[in-house]
Order: C-alpha cells, then structure tokens, then sequence
C-alpha cells in the first residue's frame, strides 16, 4: 500500500495505490472563508 499526499493552497488530496491499481482518491474540500465582521469605534 502506497499513499501519495498533494498539499496544496486550497485543498488537500490523497491516493492509494495496491500495487498495481487506484484503491481509492479522496480529496478535503476547501475550508470555509471567515470574513471578519465589520467593526467601528464609537
């Protein structure tokens, strides 16, 4: 079993190899963007 990790800016994804065939791609997907909330002093 071979596991190859590709990281990259916005996402992450993984391959499994058994020998010779694909056991199974997977990849995360992206994280939410958080916007601050706009803020004023008063």
């Amino acid at each position: 079993m071979l596991v190859a990790v590709d990281i990259g800016n916005t996402n992450i994804v993984l391959g499994f190899l058994d020998g010779d065939t694909i056991a199974g791609p997977t990849a995360s997907p992206p994280k939410p963007t958080i916007h601050p909330m706009n803020t004023a002093c008063f």
